[in-house]
């Protein structure tokens, strides 16, 4: 803005270039000569400045200019007594988009200078979702259980299940880092932190039927199995596994209808055959109205639909081993044709399962034979599967044959032709050899993933040559690398044990115990102590 004008004379005078007296309407000038009078042309006068030379300043400044305000908002308002008004406005314009940077721009490829730290849930979910696409399987904590997957979205909504997944997630970096976790003083404490966490949630009205609860005394279970809990001679994980397995029987069947909830039911049938077989008891998830939940939504593949009708048949174990026990501790109570019956009947409930067995061992896609890496003596050929989960279905469906097969052995009529006796006794050898086989597969998924070779192992171990129990005794001991004193666990004299103990037989039963309903589980829980306490003596 130049060339301001002081003067207010008329336009007619102006042009003139006169004197005028500034009059209104009409100036003195104009009004003696009879003149238009114009009017008074504006004080300012607007030029266009001088051309710039182009500087970065210059430019700098074009590119500040500010946007005109578009939006105009009224804040508040107040009338004064003579009729005004006065308002508070807000003047605001249009944010400016920030212009984008290319990708060479060295100003984007820049680091944070201070990057935004994790919360503890942000840091256990970060965890968790890393570990599951970790390079070695066997690191994986997606190997432990297929429930683990949904874990990280309930990070944040239960303490219980928190605390145990912390407890989980700290065992886990051990394990990956070579320490044992039942020497870490970090570890005992997140795990006493743990189950305080769960007393309360149990103690909880609300909290104690909630699925998240459940999956907190499961993820216990775990850790104890890992090396991560208790610190005395005896693993709490038979405790865990039994409060899970109550904890489902008291939720019932009407429960398990989501999808977290039915991941948390599959993975409790292996531990209520475990708590039913050891308690001497019917395994309640056999009867019909747990067999009816559906987990059709949970199978995607035919290998999982075979391992869930596997998981469903083997529910009816515990209960033939139950009459097992009570025909030969009573044979006048208990017909042994009807133990044979049922032996019978749950190996045809089988027959689907041992038919996709033969075709994947037969096909030679999904099973293929190769070379031991080893030079084992014992398994100079092994089996190379498919999938974990396909190893998994092979070798507990040829454990539980072992033990289905035995007992028939054991209560076939004496009349019977010794061909009988003599199938019987092959395919008992034969499904024991398909076990050793499949052991060096599992080793890629050491040390978290190697836990469903115990079972079948310890079903085999009953009738195996002196030589083939060494073998299964030190492949056990490598299983349970992070259980505290495995070695006494599945020591010699408690395999033995334990073996038994699985296909019914007597067992030593303390006296004045007999007629309790836990005598069986009061007799597995001494013999176990008294096995350990020898082999601490040898």
């Amino acid at each position: 803005m130049t060339g301001v004008i002081r003067s207010n004379r008329c336009g007619t005078c102006r042009t003139r270039k006169v004197k005028c007296d500034e009059a209104k309407p009409v100036c003195g000038p104009c009004a003696k000569g009879n003149r238009a009078c114009k009017d008074t042309i504006s004080r300012y006068k607007f030029t266009e400045p001088k051309a710039a030379s182009a500087t970065p300043q210059s430019e700098a400044r074009s590119r500040k200019t500010l946007e005109p305000c578009t939006e105009i908002a009224v804040l508040s308002s107040a009338e004064t007594e003579d009729g005004g008004s006065f308002q508070t406005m807000r003047f605001s314009r249009p944010k400016r988009k920030p212009a984008k940077l290319p990708l060479g721009d060295p100003v984007r490829q820049s680091p944070l200078p201070r990057h935004p730290s994790f919360s503890t849930i942000e840091t256990l979910q970060l965890t968790l979702a890393e570990s599951f696409t970790y390079r070695s399987p066997g690191l994986r904590l997606s190997v432990i259980a297929n429930y683990i997957i949904e874990i990280p979205p309930r990070i944040g909504h239960s303490v219980a299940l928190d605390d145990a997944i912390n407890c989980l997630v700290n065992c886990y970096t051990l394990v990956c880092h070579g320490s044992p976790p039942g020497l870490d003083p970090k570890q005992a404490r997140l795990y006493t932190m743990a189950l305080f966490s769960l007393q309360r949630a149990l103690a909880d009205p609300i909290e104690s039927y909630s699925d998240n609860t459940l999956g907190a005394v499961t993820i216990l279970g775990h850790v104890e199995v890992y090396g991560g809990g208790a610190q005395d001679a005896r693993p709490n994980y038979i405790q865990h596994a039994g409060g899970a397995v109550k904890m489902v029987q008291v939720l019932g069947p009407k429960y398990f209808r989501s999808k977290f909830a039915k991941l948390l039911y599959v993975h409790s049938r292996q531990l209520s055959i475990a708590v039913a077989t050891v308690r001497g008891e019917e395994c309640f998830l056999h009867t019909p109205e747990w067999r009816e939940i559906s987990c059709t939504e949970l199978i995607r593949s035919p290998t999982a639909w075979i391992s869930d009708q596997l998981g469903r048949w083997m529910t009816a174990f515990p209960s033939l081993v139950k009459k097992v026990r009570h025909c030969l501790a009573s044979p006048e109570d208990m017909d042994p044709i009807v133990i044979l019956r049922d032996a019978q009947q749950l190996r045809r409930g089988f027959q689907e399962i041992a038919e996709f067995v033969e075709e994947s061992m037969r096909n030679g896609i999904d099973v293929i034979k190769l070379p031991s890496a080893h030079s084992d003596l014992m398994t100079p050929i092994i089996y190379q599967y498919a999938t974990r989960d396909l190893a998994s279905i092979c070798v507990n469906f040829w454990g539980f044959s072992i033990v289905l097969d035995t007992i028939m052995a054991k209560f076939m009529p004496p009349d019977s032709p010794p061909s009988v006796f003599e199938n019987l006794r092959n395919r008992i050898i034969s499904a024991r050899l398909h076990i050793y086989m499949s052991y060096e597969y599992s080793e890629q998924f050491r040390p978290l993933g190697t836990q469903y070779m115990s079972a079948p192992l310890i079903m085999a171990y009953f009738g195996a040559t002196n030589e083939e129990k060494i073998w299964s005794m030190h492949k056990l001991w490598d299983i349970g690398e992070l259980v505290p004193r495995s070695k006494y666990i599945w020591g010699p004299v408690a395999l033995e044990f334990i073996s038994r103990y699985f296909i019914g037989e007597p067992v030593h039963v303390a006296s004045g115990v007999m007629d309790q309903p836990n005598s069986y589980e009061v007799a597995f829980n001494e013999n176990m102590r008294r096995f350990a306490d020898h082999a601490v003596q040898e």
